[in-house]
């Protein structure tokens, strides 16, 4: 046995070794996507979810470069927007991470609906039911994403203050979007990675790849993609930013380097909030069920540093610069 595992092990490093830098460019671009797939197939299906009254909507969107977004929308509970006239307190974007999919935000939208909020959940392009030929980290995705937001905006399906929120490459991207939407009233990223060579750093598939091998993947899976890596950085984004941010991350936490999070904030020259989840008893909970913690935040966010404070101000910014017809 210990024989046959060796072989394997051989087997695979010579196998590593023979990977070009093409082989590893399309890793890049062409992620493994196969978990949210799967989360997606084993889950109700839009329709359902409608049906059972999970999500207000399901739809499609068509994207500038012929590419098709899928998402799901969750309209504030009415309890709560009773109390509001019929209007949500804002919109919540939620960004799922790298090779994940709406689905493995299903269950945050809806606490955050139950709390008064509108919700939009997208699959970014490649990942889950969108299309697309290549993924590109934020690069394209931000432009995705504004679409999309515009349209429902434009449509007034959704509350037109928006907070965008993402997970590890999720909250990368919510960082380059907030960058350049003026819709965007607020950003929140958990763990998210300063630029692209973080990302790929964290992944199983390049960790091992020495320096300028990454370097050369990263140029070639760029001239596939068809972007920049300056365009999908949030260390670079978060210098533009116009409104609030707040970074979280876990202390201790082995799978992620603390100087990711730590890169982006220093970077953020306007209004910034760095959360660290500690490593106590209490803080386990976040390990298995992350809901009620990220809901929280959010919640917490979006009262005290966005309605009350950014949104105001920016919304008196406007009206005073307006030019009367």
């Amino acid at each position: 046995m210990k024989h046959r595992v060796s072989t394997f092990v051989l087997a695979g490093l010579i196998f590593l070794v023979g990977c070009g830098t093409d082989y590893y460019a399309d890793k890049m671009v062409m992620p493994n996507t196969n978990n949210g797939k799967f989360d997606l197939a084993m889950g109700s299906s839009g329709d359902d979810l409608v049906a059972k009254g999970k999500i207000s909507d399901h739809r499609q969107g068509l994207l500038a470069d012929g590419a098709q977004i899928d998402y799901w929308l969750i309209n504030a509970s009415a309890d709560i927007t009773t109390e509001t006239e019929g209007t949500a307190m804002t919109t919540i974007l939620l960004i799922h991470d790298l090779g994940e999919s709406k689905a493995s935000l299903l269950k945050l939208g809806q606490r955050l609906s139950g709390l008064g909020y509108d919700v939009v959940l997208p699959d970014l392009r490649t990942h889950g039911r969108s299309s697309g030929d290549f993924f590109t980290y934020g690069a394209k995705e931000k432009k995705d994403i504004q679409t999309l937001m515009n349209e429902l905006l434009r449509s007034k399906t959704v509350s037109p203050k928006i907070i965008a929120f993402g997970e590890g490459v999720g909250g990368s991207i919510a960082i380059v979007y907030a960058a350049e939407d003026p819709n965007c009233m607020g950003v929140i990223a958990f763990q998210p990675y300063a630029d692209l060579r973080g990302s790929l750093e964290s992944q199983s598939t390049f960790s091992m790849l020495k320096e300028e091998t990454l370097d050369e993947v990263i140029d070639a899976g760029c001239a596939k993609g068809d972007f920049e890596p300056a365009k999908a950085s949030p260390a670079l984004a978060a210098m533009q930013l116009r409104c609030p941010i707040r970074l979280i991350r876990r202390k201790g936490d082995m799978g992620y380097d603390a100087d990711q999070t730590q890169r982006i904030y220093d970077s953020t020259s306007g209004h910034k909030e760095l959360e660290i989840i500690g490593m106590g008893s209490e803080d386990w909970s976040f390990v298995t069920d992350s809901t009620d913690y990220l809901a929280a935040q959010i919640n917490e966010f979006a009262l005290g540093g966005l309605v009350t404070g950014y949104y105001r101000d920016v919304m008196k910014h406007r009206r005073d610069t307006t030019i009367a017809p």
